[in-house]
């Protein structure tokens, strides 16, 4: 059964992903894939997908975006540390809902089973259509759009994130604000270098 019932659910996870997930963006889907991209930035790309955990009959959620123009903005920057990121990792942002553990993906250590009868299935399809349409797609599209609540999600979760400081001055910029515009304290996660983070805030 549950050979047939990965086929169902891939079907059915297909034809939602190419059919009912909204976007004020252009977006492009595959059987498992979305790629979300930019209005505003010619080489800034989205890029969401499923990942099917067979040992586990689960599935989870890998999320990440890359800029060009982000990565020209900080190879001129030339901070004095590294990026958050493995080398060789072109990603500026990336996560996953394992690392959520308790999200709104999946209550249980950020994975969806794979539901054992087929009449389950499209359930679980709705939910996951649901946390896209009102979470994970709006995560990508503030990113790939640089847009003022970007600065908010990266503060949040700074780990997410290449370079956080560098890409809040990016975000701001981009959107004519000022160092001002944060209203909350600053993640201490999301300084790796006092003097050179805070000196590019001011500078803004």
């Amino acid at each position: 059964m549950s050979n047939d019932a990965k086929k169902i659910f891939g079907d059915l996870l297909a034809e939602m992903l190419s059919k009912r997930v909204t976007s004020r963006l252009k977006i492009k889907s595959t059987k498992d894939t979305i790629k979300v991209f930019s209005d505003r930035w010619k080489k800034t790309l989205g890029h969401l997908e499923f990942v099917y955990l067979g040992g586990q009959k689960a599935y989870y959620l890998a999320i990440s975006a890359t800029s060009d123009e982000f990565s020209e903005f900080i190879s001129n920057m030339n901070p004095p540390y590294k990026s958050n990121k493995p080398d060789g990792f072109n990603h500026h942002f990336s996560m996953s809902t394992l690392m959520e553990n308790r999200g709104v993906f999946s209550r249980s250590g950020g994975t969806i089973y794979l539901p054992s009868k087929p009449e389950h299935i499209s359930e679980t399809i709705s939910h996951i259509e649901n946390v896209l349409n009102s979470t994970y797609i709006p995560l990508l599209e503030r990113f790939v759009r640089f847009s003022p609540e970007l600065v908010g999600d990266i503060l949040a979760n700074p780990d997410y994130y290449s370079y956080p400081i560098p890409l809040v001055v990016f975000a701001l910029k981009a959107n004519s604000l000022h160092s001002d515009f944060i209203k909350t304290n600053i993640n201490r996660k999301a300084i790796k270098n006092s003097e050179f983070d805070k000196k590019i805030l001011n500078e803004i």
